[in-house]
């Protein structure tokens, strides 16, 4: 799995910018039995680590999702 966390070239110019954002590339190994579809499994990782992200930059320090 390939995960990319991106801020756009403008929010660098300003000091503190909430604007956060996370692409995740479904590899195989992401699918569910069958091939047809992402595992559930996969999508509560990426949720869990979008949440993680927002966590930590609201409260500007370490946080645990």
């Amino acid at each position: 799995m390939i995960t990319a966390v991106t801020i756009d070239a403008s929010a660098r110019a300003h000091s503190h910018d909430d604007r956060v954002v996370l692409r995740f590339l479904a590899a195989p190994s992401d699918t569910a039995a069958g091939g047809r579809s992402v595992a559930a499994g996969s999508v509560m990782e990426w949720i869990d680590k979008a949440g993680y992200a927002c966590a930590a930059g609201w409260s500007g320090s370490y946080c645990v999702t």
